[in-house]
């Protein structure tokens, strides 16, 4: 059952993004889309529903955290966020550095610590600023690509 659900939603994914931006496609697109998301639902629900409390707490501050860094993206007067991929290549290199000298150092000491420190909070500021960035990009080449 698993397989299936993950043949389809792989599915769906290829479809959808197979098909080309154009006016006759859209619908098709959309239906696509929302057979997708249905299907993540199915996987995600009974995680929701086993993990309790906690779960639904992180799923919760989750989703405010990338609407609001969605919102923030796509409401941004200028393209300052596309102007980020150097730092935000520099930030990868040290969450990746950190998270590699993690697995070296104990994380009861003050090296460790800071290293997972590093590796845990700034992967999550590093991925926010790449949603940033990542969202002004789709945001940008929507506008500069016409529907046909």
């Amino acid at each position: 059952q698993r397989r299936v659900r993950e043949a389809v939603v792989s599915t769906q994914s290829t479809g959808q993004h197979s098909l080309p931006y154009t006016s006759d496609n859209m619908v098709t697109k959309y239906l696509l889309a929302a057979g997708l998301y249905g299907m993540i639902g199915t996987v995600l629900g009974p995680l929701l529903h086993l993990g309790g409390p906690m779960v639904m707490r992180a799923a919760m501050y989750t989703g405010a955290l990338v609407s609001g860094l969605t919102v923030a993206a796509m409401t941004a007067p200028s393209e300052k966020y596309l102007q980020m991929s150097g730092p935000l290549m520099m930030g990868f290199c040290a969450v990746f550095a950190a998270s590699i000298a993690t697995a070296f150092l104990p994380p009861t000491g003050k090296l460790g610590g800071g290293m997972y420190m590093i590796a845990v909070y700034g992967g999550v500021v590093l991925f926010s600023a790449l949603m940033l960035y990542q969202t002004q990009s789709i945001v940008q080449q929507c506008e500069r690509t016409p529907i046909t």
